[in-house]
C-alpha cells in the first residue's frame, strides 16, 4: 500500500462531508462551521482534555483517586478512571503526554462502537 501524501488544502473526516479551506473559513466567519470536523484541545499546567462530537478524554487535577491526578474517558457507556501510577508514565504534571498515554490504552483495549 502506497503511502499518500497530506493535502493541507483539505480537511477530511469519514463520518463528514468534504471541506475545502475556503468553504471552511466561510463557515466559519458566519458560524456555521460544523463542530465534528474540529475536535477540540484544551491543555493546562494542570489538565489536558481532547473533546469531539462522541467522545471526551480527560487528564488532570479535576479526577483523582488516592491524590492521584487520573486519567478518565467513557467509552461504550462505560466510565474509565486510570489513575497516574496505572498509566506507566514518567511525570504526573505533563498533562498533555498522559492524556495521550491514557487515549492510546483505550485504544488499544475497547472496541470503540459507532454512536
Amino acid at each position: 500500500m502506497e503511502d499518500k501524501p497530506l493535502n493541507p488544502d483539505v480537511i477530511e473526516c469519514p463520518e463528514c462531508k468534504r471541506v475545502d479551506n475556503e468553504t471552511e473559513k466561510t463557515q466559519k466567519a458566519s458560524g456555521q462551521l460544523d463542530r465534528r470536523i474540529r475536535p477540540t484541545v484544551l491543555l493546562s499546567d494542570d489538565y489536558a482534555v481532547l473533546s469531539t462530537e462522541n467522545h471526551e478524554f480527560y487528564y488532570g487535577y479535576e479526577e483523582t483517586e488516592n491524590l492521584e491526578w487520573c486519567f478518565t474517558t467513557t467509552i461504550n457507556e462505560e466510565k474509565i478512571k486510570v489513575p497516574f501510577s496505572k498509566l506507566k508514565v514518567k511525570d504526573e504534571f505533563a498533562c498533555a503526554e498522559n492524556l495521550l498515554i491514557g487515549i492510546g490504552w483505550v485504544l488499544t483495549k475497547y472496541k470503540l462502537i459507532q454512536p
